[in-house]
């Protein structure tokens, strides 16, 4: 018999025959991970979001496993009555589930993702929230081995006025050096650059399509991937407020 106990974020949850639900979470140390659980007639906290130990054990390491979980938080229940932080959540947790492959260790975004849940539940100022929502998604792409670097100029290698951001190379540069090709470059949000420095809605949307942007050309495109549907529905809700 294998067994596993880690820490985990749970990633999704649905019905199996009439006893049984199958969970896939999101580990510490043995990455994304699947296992049945039993139907509890107790209130329902195996939301996706929540924070997690949980127990794993199969006969085979690649068979599906029966699993024990244990509540550590319930990030759901935190936001509950906040539309915009669940919409966060749910984004967060789709870019999750559709960037990283079953057992595949990424201790950082795993760091990173229980960072994020920690925000999205105790900070009160949505733009700070989706400020760091934004700073995940660069970070998860660093970790799946497409860095973005915007703390220095491509060209110059000056940290000073950083203002653009090549398409093709994913690279930043001046405001001097991009001032003629600024219409073939992104604008860089100073947000990005400085996470003190405040957002206001315009700089949240330029930064969301900004890093799309490269998700799209780096991951989805090649891969025949669809851009998930929470991160889209993400976009269209900020628009519309």
């Amino acid at each position: 018999m294998i067994e596993i106990r880690d820490k985990g974020v749970i990633l999704s949850v649905k019905n199996f025959q009439e006893k049984f639900l199958i969970v896939k979470c999101f580990s510490e140390n043995n990455g994304i991970i699947s296992g049945l659980i039993r139907v509890s007639k107790k209130k329902n906290e195996n939301i996706p979001g929540s924070i997690i130990f949980f127990h794993w054990k199969a006969r085979l390491n690649d068979q599906l496993g029966y699993l024990k979980i244990e509540i550590l938080d319930c990030v759901f229940s935190d936001i509950i009555f906040d539309k915009n932080k669940i919409s966060i959540l749910n984004s967060t947790i789709s870019m999750i589930k559709v960037m990283l492959k079953d057992r595949e260790v990424n201790k950082l975004a795993f760091r990173e993702l229980h960072l994020l849940l920690k925000i999205i539940c105790t900070n009160d100022i949505l733009n700070e929230v989706y400020k760091a929502y934004i700073n995940f998604e660069k970070k998860l792409l660093n970790y799946c081995g497409y860095g973005l670097d915007w703390s220095r100029c491509a060209i110059t290698n000056s940290s000073s006025n950083l203002k653009y951001v090549s398409p093709r190379t994913g690279n930043a540069v001046t405001a001097e050096v991009g001032a003629k090709y600024q219409d073939q470059l992104f604008k860089l949000p100073k947000f990005l650059i400085n996470s003190n420095i405040e957002a206001c809605k315009q700089d949240i949307m330029t930064a969301l399509n900004l890093v799309g942007y490269f998700f799209e050309k780096f991951i989805f495109t090649p891969n025949y991937i669809r851009f998930p549907e929470a991160r889209i529905n993400l976009i269209k809700y900020i628009e519309a407020q």
